[in-house]
């Protein structure tokens, strides 16, 4: 029997390279942050975010990631937002990854 492996995925990803850092939603007006990363790709939902250093977050915790940098490639230029608040929903400490789920 064969397990299907379909796209659990409400909205489609878009890649990115985004420099970020990542604070806890209640300290984000502390620019240190605990840890630097990127956004290595995005949706309509939230983003995928990879960091320099190991993590130790939990599903639920509130974060702010303040935008460091725009991202700009050969043909196209983007602006973001200067932070976006989020909830993480999945983290992956080997990757030194995790979900964030955008906040509204």
């Amino acid at each position: 029997m064969t397990v299907s492996t379909t796209e659990r995925r409400r909205h489609a990803r878009q890649a990115m390279n985004l420099s970020v850092t990542c604070c806890h939603l209640e300290q984000s007006s502390d620019t240190t942050g605990f840890c630097l990363g990127k956004i290595s790709d995005a949706s309509m939902g939230g983003v995928r975010v990879q960091v320099n250093s190991d993590i130790n977050l939990t599903v639920g915790n509130k974060l702010v990631l303040l935008v460091t940098a725009k991202e700009d490639n050969h043909t196209t230029s983007h602006e973001f937002p200067g932070e976006i608040k989020g909830e993480v929903v999945w983290q992956n400490p080997h990757q030194r990854s995790f979900g964030l789920k955008f906040l509204l």
